[in-house]
């Protein structure tokens, strides 16, 4: 894992990128990143089921939101949504990170990553975030606000194949689930 130290010098080498970075989010082995105005809202249907081997059951349950400047948004118990950071990241063939939620914000029991906190060697763009309420009260989000962390690792070697899978160069808005891309067997076949 790297040190502020070792951040800095990974970013002054262009071995990671951070866009924008002013430096007063560098912690001693992680970087804060802030919470972007876009929002993918799942929709609650009785008895709605998502099958993920469908494209549209990855895509009918979900509307954008933006947040305009200076607004919030409510975070409804129990509810679960799609949400990016402002800060778009890139990694070269020897580095990869590690999404983590900020404690201060855990303890009031929002959860910024359900499973997806791990970045690959090659990805770049703006990460997206697996935002949750673990409590029964609302909780208000404001873009602009530090969400996450991210801490960094270097490699024992290059990676062979670098990321270039499907949320490869993800934009500024998350995006839906793309695991109808997924080849794989069905076993019922």
């Amino acid at each position: 894992m790297l040190s502020d130290r070792g951040i800095h010098y990974a970013l002054n080498m262009g071995w990671i990128t951070i866009t924008p970075i002013e430096g007063n989010e560098i912690q001693a082995n992680s970087v804060d990143l802030h919470l972007s105005p876009h929002f993918l809202v799942f929709h609650r249907e009785e008895g709605g089921i998502i099958d993920p081997s469908s494209e549209m059951d990855c895509f009918k349950f979900t509307s954008e939101w933006t947040i305009p400047q200076g607004g919030r948004f409510r975070l409804w118990p129990g509810q679960f949504v799609l949400g990016s950071t402002l800060e778009r990241v890139t990694f070269n063939n020897e580095h990869a990170g590690s999404l983590e939620g900020k404690s201060s914000l855990g303890r009031l029991g929002l959860e910024v990553h359900s499973t997806s906190g791990f970045f690959d060697a090659g990805f770049a763009g703006y990460p997206t975030l697996e935002i949750s309420s673990k409590i029964q009260q609302s909780i208000l989000l404001w873009p602009g606000m530090p969400i996450c962390q991210m801490a960094f690792f270097k490699l024992s070697s290059p990676a062979l194949r670098p990321y270039t899978g499907k949320y490869a160069d993800q934009g500024p808005k998350p995006r839906a689930s793309e695991y109808w891309r997924n080849t794989w067997k069905d076993p019922r076949e």
